[in-house]
């Protein structure tokens, strides 16, 4: 079987999306938030039939939609059969996929490959790699699956059918190769794209911010969902700061959750909400108030001081208790290996929490020092060793595994 067509309708943060495969090379890329996993999940659905309930199921919609659609059309041999699904509320008021059935495609597209690139989205991209697998096709895996917070048990499904895993934090070498999994760590992307595009001038007067006085970036989360849940706090927070010490409050909104989506819940909040430039207003700012999440791997790249935070329903709260196993939930302590940055996790994350962090860094010159000495020292950790862009490393991994060369696996002794 071969996939023909996919549409998304009110999928996610699409209304509308149609994607054609290609017969000779299928690319799904895109910087963070910016839907290449929701295309994947939206094939997940069409092709697994795979069911999401609860909260899931609701964020699986576009804002405000009450049905979500995906639609395919399956080619075996000169037959075309167009499949639908749906995820809506039924009316014993669970969630879950409906529509015709499909089993699953006996290939990525057109034909067999000599070898396949996969990348993040573990629950549709694993079960690719077991039928890959079976077929002899070697499988590449870039961004590795986060087996060391959480899901250990994937390890195995990893070790049997994944010839390589491309890792992008520092750490997951090593933890892969005591799992004896081959692993190679080629650096994180975004060490070489993440930059401001204006100085700080410039971008104080785009927004015609005050320039004697400090810079705090709001950051609630690239996900309507995510930044509904830490809004409350955060503008709490905001309130408290502004009232202590004369401050520039802005909040860049992400593509996925549009400037309206703030605005109309500022009331009167000193915080002013921008249109993107999330790069800018990290890189000028004297203290980020971030999510946790790839923002915060951005702005130690960027090397700005921030406090950290998070938060999820009480249910979800208790099963990542249960389940999860790090030392840390911020990625910034977990590369610096300490407490690095301060972490406001779920009950913890109160407006009068985040305003006395934000007021301690500051107003204390040497904290920010050491805090910036911090992320420094990451910034280095996340480029490759060799000074070769992570991007170069990844194909000439994949270039030595096609030419059957044997390349540098990180392994125990």
């Amino acid at each position: 079987m071969e996939i023909d067509r996919v549409e998304l309708s009110d999928f996610r943060n699409y209304r509308r999306l149609s994607l054609t495969p290609s017969p000779q090379l299928n690319i799904l890329a895109g910087l963070n938030a910016q839907g290449k996993t929701n295309l994947l999940e939206g094939l997940g659905v069409l092709l697994v039939g795979r069911s999401f309930r609860g909260a899931k199921a609701v964020e699986m919609l576009a804002w405000g939609a009450p049905t979500a659609y995906v639609t395919g059309d399956i080619r075996r041999g000169e037959t075309v059969r167009a499949i639908r699904r749906s995820i809506a509320q039924r009316e014993d008021g669970r969630w879950g996929v409906g529509g015709g059935g499909c089993a699953w495609t006996r290939a990525i597209g057109f034909g067999w490959p000599d070898l396949a690139i996969l990348t993040d989205s573990p629950d549709f991209h694993l079960r690719v790699a077991r039928r890959l697998f079976l077929r002899g096709i070697p499988v590449v895996y870039l961004v590795a699956p986060q087996v060391w917070a959480w899901r250990k048990g994937r390890i195995r499904t990893i070790r049997r059918n994944i010839r390589r895993l491309l890792c992008i934090f520092p750490f997951e070498e090593q933890f892969f190769a005591h799992e004896r999994v081959s692993a190679s760590y080629i650096g994180h992307p975004l060490t070489g794209i993440v930059r401001p595009s204006l100085t700080r001038d410039e971008f104080f007067r785009k927004h015609r911010l005050a320039s004697s006085r400090p810079l705090v970036s709001v950051l609630p989360g690239s996900r309507r969902g995510e930044a509904a849940r830490h809004l409350p706090a955060l503008l709490d927070a905001a309130e408290r700061l502004y009232r202590e010490k004369a401050v520039n409050l802005v909040l860049p909104a992400s593509a996925t959750t549009g400037v309206g989506f703030f605005r109309e819940r500022m009331g009167r909040s000193p915080i002013k909400v921008i249109e993107g430039e999330s790069w800018d207003a990290m890189a000028h700012a004297d203290l980020a108030l971030a999510a946790s999440g790839t923002v915060t791997v951005e702005a130690a790249i960027l090397g700005t001081p921030m406090v950290t935070f998070y938060k999820v329903t009480r249910p979800s709260w208790v099963a990542g208790k249960l389940l999860v196993d790090v030392p840390f939930y911020s990625m910034v302590n977990l590369i610096a290996g300490r407490a690095l940055v301060p972490e406001l996790m779920q009950e913890q994350m109160t407006g009068e929490r985040l305003a006395a962090e934000a007021q301690r860094l500051l107003s204390d010159e040497g904290a920010r020092r050491e805090m910036q000495a911090g992320l420094a020292e990451i910034r280095s950790r996340l480029a490759d060793p060799a000074g070769v862009p992570p991007a170069r490393r990844a194909a000439e991994i994949v270039q030595e595994i096609l030419e059957g060369e044997t390349v540098h696996v990180s392994l125990p002794s």
